[in-house]
């Protein structure tokens, strides 16, 4: 029978994901740490951010190099990707990260051989039609990428749904490919996992895994209550931003004059609003002292597929939050301190009222309950992956 402990796993991502820029690295990390954690070696492969520090001297990683990851930084750049996407008929996501320099990353990190390939991403999935790779491949779906990209089309001008809905067309046949060449699909909530099946993948390669978030240091003191509400997020993506632009728009108008709103993450500095109850912060030297330092948290999702991080974080942190359903997608058991709201007007007063609630309806157990799934379950994938071969 396979066995995870001692196996050689190659890990193929986007973005070194050790710095947990933002939510996508900290779902990768979560993986890789927990493979660690049972035995495997663990080989990392992806780009460096432009700007990021040093690399620690690490033999497991294996860096393709820097490069621009958030479109905002890209410049001329995103031109030139897109030119060459509709050159060979591919995603420009996929195109973006595709290169030499990955394909000789990978190389180096399979010479000695690997028991397990994982593709981290539908972006990167493009390796799976090189020669010469591992038969055993693992497909970790961060979105259902086609159906979030037909979401995104429905905005903006003219010549942006054009862009985005190709996007959509070419990622379906991707996603589709990956999931029929893969052992296995690890998707991110039952509504990916139906979009997978939908697409011809069979129901039993697919496994909804329950995604931890980081694990904060609770035993510090709480921080003192240095705002009302509470967001952060990586606000450069276009999913995040259109809920922040709800929220900045529809949802704030109803909240009273003399509270305030602190968002953090990276992009928050670049939100178009002037209005004096807002503090855009950027990022956050420790994100959990950040939330407790909320009276409460508000996740305006209004887009999106997989899930929300900022959710699960939020709720092991014990701070009340008010989200919209969609935030909630692929939680099934949110404790009672969170509430949810679907319209502007029922958004703000559930967060006018959250504000002064107590939050003795947290779980203290919760985050940890769920990590043991989400390692349980991955064992059972990696047991998926022995019996197939």
């Amino acid at each position: 029978m396979f066995s995870l402990s001692g196996s050689r796993v190659v890990f193929a991502t986007t973005v070194l994901p050790d710095e947990r820029a933002n939510g996508g690295e900290i779902c990768s990390q979560e993986f890789i740490d927990v493979l660690r954690d049972i035995g495997a070696d663990v080989r990392v492969v992806g780009y460096e951010r432009v700007g990021r520090g040093p690399l620690q001297s690490d033999p497991s990683v294996y860096s393709a190099g820097p490069w621009f990851i958030e479109m905002a930084e890209a410049g001329w750049r995103r031109i030139l990707w897109l030119a060459r996407a509709f050159i060979t008929h591919a995603p420009f996501t996929q195109t973006k990260f595709k290169g030499t320099a990955y394909v000789r990353a990978l190389r180096n990190a399979l010479r000695d051989g690997a028991d397990v390939l994982i593709i981290d991403h539908a972006h990167i999935g493009w390796i799976a039609e090189l020669p010469d790779l591992p038969t055993r491949k693992l497909f970790i779906a961060h979105n259902l990428e086609h159906s979030l990209y037909n979401s995104i089309a429905q905005h903006g001008s003219i010549a942006k749904r054009a862009i985005y809905a190709r996007e959509a067309r070419l990622l379906e046949d991707k996603e589709a490919a990956l999931g029929v060449e893969c052992k296995a699909v690890v998707a991110l909530s039952n509504a990916d996992r139906g979009g997978f099946a939908r697409l011809g993948v069979p129901t039993d390669k697919i496994t909804v895994i329950d995604l931890p978030g980081q694990a904060f240091d609770l035993s510090k003191p709480a921080p003192p209550k240095s705002y009302d509400i509470g967001l952060i997020g990586s606000w450069q993506w276009e999913v995040n931003r259109q809920g922040i632009r709800w929220f900045l728009a529809e949802v704030l108008p109803h909240l009273p004059n003399d509270l305030t709103v602190a968002i953090a993450g990276s992009g928050s500095e670049t939100l178009s609003t002037t209005d004096r109850r807002v503090f855009k912060l950027g990022r956050v030297p420790d994100a959990g002292q950040f939330m407790r330092a909320c009276r409460a948290l508000a996740v305006p999702t209004v887009v999106g597929s997989g899930i929300q991080l900022k959710t699960i974080e939020g709720i092991s942190v014990g701070v009340p939050m008010v989200v919209t359903p969609l935030a909630l997608r692929g939680i099934n058991d949110a404790p009672l301190h969170v509430r949810t709201a679907q319209t502007s007007v029922e958004f703000a007063k559930a967060l006018t009222e959250a504000m002064t609630s107590s939050p003795t309806d947290a779980d203290p157990q919760w985050a940890s309950r769920r990590r043991e799934r989400f390692r349980e379950t991955l064992l059972s994938v990696f047991e998926k992956i022995g019996d197939a071969t």
